[in-house]
């Protein structure tokens, strides 16, 4: 069987099933930028134009008055207002512009968090939150002494005010506000890699 060669380093990072929109699905793919299929995963394409590395992380839709797609990169936050077809560079207030994951509030659109690093692993990292659709963004100021990049959030629809947020090398936290205060965990691991919770 033919297959292109293998690319070096190159991995899918997320996939994103549009809540409005079944059929269409998002998939980051590190150094490949990202990719759209409108037919439920048959068929892709990618839609990286306006990205400022193609080291795409995550994904997140909000509708914030005006449908926006947003994509997490190690070079910063990204948004298109026209379905992916071009990308903006946003900027947030913060010395380092690696952001990896974004996620909305369950139930609450406009509530949504993203994470933040200077790298991977890294030795610093940052939570940021917005009350606003992600149109501004403020760090929640995580407790303690944050000692890697914060990689990875978890949040589930049975309770949509506790979601947890995880840095690169076993840090845990946890918010039982939705994201506006939060506690360091007692528990630490080795490395975390992705966290989920089930209710």
């Amino acid at each position: 069987m033919d297959r292109p060669p293998a690319r070096h380093w190159t991995r899918v990072t997320q996939i994103l099933f549009d809540p409005a929109d079944a059929s269409c699905v998002w998939a980051g793919v590190e150094i490949d930028g990202a990719w759209r299929s409108r037919d439920g995963g048959l068929t892709w394409s990618q839609h990286s134009a306006g990205l400022k590395s193609n080291d795409v992380h995550g994904f997140a839709v909000a509708a914030n008055g005006a449908r926006t797609l947003f994509a997490a990169t190690n070079a910063g936050l990204h948004t298109s207002a026209d379905g992916g077809e071009s990308w903006i560079f946003t900027a947030i207030d913060s010395d380092w512009q690696y952001t990896r994951s974004i996620v909305s509030k369950p139930g609450d659109p406009d509530v949504m968090l993203l994470t933040n690093g200077n790298g991977a692993p890294g030795t610093m990292g940052r939570l940021y939150r917005s009350g606003d659709g992600g149109q501004t963004w403020k760090d929640v100021r995580l407790p303690g002494s944050v000692e890697s990049s914060v990689y990875f959030l978890a949040t589930h629809p049975s309770d949509r005010n506790l979601i947890f947020a995880a840095a690169t090398l076993g840090q845990l936290y946890r918010s039982q506000d939705g994201g506006e205060t939060w506690i360091g965990l007692h528990q630490r691991l080795n490395e975390i890699r992705a966290i989920a919770w089930l209710p």
